[in-house]
């Protein structure tokens, strides 16, 4: 398992060429690299409520996000053949300390599961996700580009869906991820760093672009939140 350090924030096209320009002055690093990805949200095909005061044995149920790598040529799913799999944990953004209260993290922290899909001439990506006990629920393609600046991973991206036939930004902002992940959970010290270290990035871009911690219900996978009362 492991743990991703995260701040999130939104920039305009307007201050986009900007922000650009700093990071690349920031990082050292003349070109961002540009990447663009299919995104699939797949939902457990067999939902169990949720029930307070039930005494059967209850367990969480989660989203699971699917991720291959594709171009501006893009035109059909079926012909990805490898996908990143991720499931994601419940964001974790307090820590309770000596006096039992609790105290907001300066980053958002959140664990999750990484596997990889590799399929064979002839398989479908909804055959595996139905031996998984899963379907799709939803899709969607990042594109965007990144800088590297120490440990960190600084992404710029906007989200596009597919509507009448083409895909078109689902709106003008543009996203902005800053993260690192950390290989084991229990490292206390690199996660002390780390998390330093996205908040020193995160006054160096004041003015720029706000990096804060998101609500965390936005970072939620879990399903059947809805039945909960």
């Amino acid at each position: 398992m492991v743990q991703q350090l995260s701040l999130f924030g939104i920039t305009t096209q307007s201050q986009h060429s900007l922000l650009i320009a700093s990071l690349s002055s920031l990082v050292g690093q003349t070109r961002s690299q540009k990447y663009e990805n299919l995104t699939v949200l797949a939902k457990p095909t067999t939902i169990i409520k949720f029930e307070p005061n039930s005494t059967k044995q209850q367990y969480e149920q989660y989203k699971i996000q699917l991720k291959s790598k594709i171009d501006e040529n893009f035109s059909d799913i079926e012909s990805l053949r490898e996908w990143g799999l991720q499931v994601y944990d419940i964001p974790n953004q307090t820590v309770q300390n000596s006096s039992s209260t609790k105290k907001k993290l300066n980053v958002n922290s959140q664990n999750f599961l990484e596997s990889y899909i590799i399929l064979n001439k002839g398989d479908k990506l909804d055959d595996i996700l139905k031996e998984l006990g899963y379907e799709r629920e939803t899709s969607y393609r990042i594109k965007g580009e990144r800088f590297y600046y120490g440990n960190i991973t600084i992404e710029l991206f906007q989200i596009l869906i597919y509507v009448e036939n083409e895909w078109i930004l689902l709106d003008n902002s543009i996203m902005v991820k800053t993260f690192i992940n950390i290989a084991k959970i229990t490292d206390l010290e690199n996660i002390n760093k780390s998390t330093q270290e996205l908040v020193n990035l995160k006054m160096e871009l004041t003015g720029l672009v706000d990096l804060s911690v998101p609500d965390k219900n936005n970072l939620d996978s879990r399903i059947g939140l809805n039945f909960r009362k």
